[in-house]
């Protein structure tokens, strides 16, 4: 999620700074939303595996990290709440970018059906 959210996050703040023409920074924002793109793949490709291996715990600890997540910024910079009201004001990340944008399709790459994600949350009660 953290991964996948990062490079959602260049890829938005690129298009707000397209407007400055300024190259070097678009380029930038390309490379490390690629990055974090190849960084979320790797991942992605690993929670695969465990899944094969016990799919129903897999969707359960999903599910809690889902409901706790946090992206890292929010607990290493100090003062980040000036920060995070600035990300959102913008547009670039809020609650339902991360729901909509981030947790979607990432349980769509995963094969994991909202049903699934219901009954896990059912036995984490």
């Amino acid at each position: 999620l953290q991964e996948f959210a990062t490079s959602l996050n260049y890829r938005r703040l690129r298009e707000l700074a397209r407007p400055s023409g300024d190259a070097a920074l678009d380029k930038l924002l390309v490379l490390l939303s690629r990055d974090e793109t190849a960084h979320f793949q790797f991942f992605k490709n690993g929670a695969k595996l465990f899944m094969d291996e016990d799919r129903g715990r897999v969707v359960e600890a999903l599910s809690k990290v889902i409901r706790t997540f946090r992206m890292p910024a929010q607990t290493l910079i100090p003062n980040f709440d000036a920060d995070d009201r600035l990300i959102r004001e913008m547009g670039i990340f809020d609650d339902r970018i991360f729901i909509r944008e981030v947790v979607q399709p990432v349980l769509k790459s995963l094969g994991i059906t909202q049903e699934e994600m219901r009954d896990a949350r059912k036995r984490l009660k």
